[in-house]
């Protein structure tokens, strides 16, 4: 059974990006439940367009908008890990420097039990939670459906 995937998108200012990310994110994800999840810190209209190009992808796209960047990349990462829809969760870069198409080749090895590394390409909400404890844990938890 493959994994269902979040990939979380950090961005600022990534307006002209957003289109041809989710374009290959979908591309590379067909066929496997997952969603992208923006979270975005910026002053432009990043979200509107992360709007406009929902209405038509091919796979669930959700945006949170934060007024504060707080704790910048990091925290938006956070959030994302705190909003997932998902347990696995792929952290990608919104200026496209992280090559969507690499994203069948990380879930497969995550899915087969290769060890990740630091950063790890992808990776569990619950394993990280083990494995950065009790801060991790209390930023991280969210209501699970039963």
């Amino acid at each position: 059974m493959s994994a269902s995937v979040t990939v979380i998108v950090p961005t600022f200012n990534e307006r002209d990006n957003v289109a041809e990310l989710v374009s290959r994110t979908a591309a590379a994800l067909a066929g496997r439940e997952a969603e992208i999840l923006f979270v975005d810190d910026s002053s432009d209209d990043t979200m509107a367009e992360i709007a406009r190009v929902s209405a038509s992808a091919p796979v669930p796209i959700r945006g949170i908008h934060r007024e504060h960047n707080t704790a910048g990349l990091g925290g938006a990462v956070v959030v994302g890990l705190a909003e997932a829809a998902h347990d696995v969760c792929v952290v990608m870069d919104g200026d496209l420097q992280h090559p969507p198409e690499l994203l069948p080749t990380m879930i497969a090895r995550y899915e087969r039990g290769m060890p990740m590394s630091s950063p790890p390409p992808a990776t569990s909400a619950a394993e990280i939670r083990r494995a950065w404890g009790r801060p991790c844990a209390w930023a991280c938890r969210r209501p699970r459906p039963q």
